[in-house]
């Protein structure tokens, strides 16, 4: 048996982060359960002087959830998947604030908190964006925290306040982080280098 995370297509290279204005952080993903939705709503009340941008829902998403959106947060609503790139791409930062229990909803709600490998973080890595990223276990095969993530306690909105607050005062950092992070998809996160894998795996076996 093998185990392989999930991968990305290559999106080709991202703007670097602006040196200038608001810092632009981004959410793309479902608005489920354990998606950190809640604490997007209150790091954007607390930071009324960063632009916070959601895609996969829309402002009467938020609301039924019983999270009214701040004004300088903007809920882009459903994307398709071709202008999911163009969203990533002009972001500085990206979020991916699992909680400590992460659903799907295929029909029936499904706790995948153990075994997760979320697209989201692959494509995350594509685009070279700095990425702040809940510290699960699982999480921790792909990202390296200070390498090419901040992986922050799920529970903790202070810590992720701080991690934004510093990115948005050392623009250089998140520039470090995203660049890592955009090297690190191109060693080994392609959907190429996955089936290379698997071949080997496969050949190993057959001897």
């Amino acid at each position: 048996m093998i185990v392989l995370a999930d991968a990305a297509n290559d999106p080709g290279l991202s703007p670097p982060v602006r040196t200038n204005g608001p810092l632009k952080v981004a959410y793309a993903g479902g608005f489920y359960a354990g998606r950190g939705l809640e604490l997007i709503v209150a790091l954007a009340r607390a930071l009324p002087g960063i632009s916070f941008n959601l895609a996969g829902g829309d402002a009467a998403d938020l609301a039924a959830l019983g999270l009214p959106a701040p004004a300088n947060l903007l809920c882009h609503g459903y994307l398709a998947p071709a202008s999911v790139d163009d969203f990533l791409r002009q972001a500085d930062v990206l979020l991916a604030p699992y909680g400590t229990r992460v659903m799907v909803n295929h029909g029936r709600a499904l706790e995948t908190t153990r075994w997760c490998s979320p697209m989201k973080l692959f494509e995350y890595l594509a685009h070279g964006k700095a990425i702040l990223c809940s510290d699960l276990p699982v999480l921790r095969e792909v990202l390296r925290d200070g390498d090419d993530a901040l992986l922050l306690p799920p529970e903790d909105p202070g810590a992720w306040q701080a991690a934004i607050e510093r990115l948005d005062q050392d623009r250089a950092l998140a520039q470090r982080l995203g660049s890592t992070a955009r090297a690190d998809f191109l060693a080994r996160h392609s959907w190429s280098q996955r089936a290379e894998r698997l071949l080997e795996f496969v050949a190993e076996r057959l001897g």
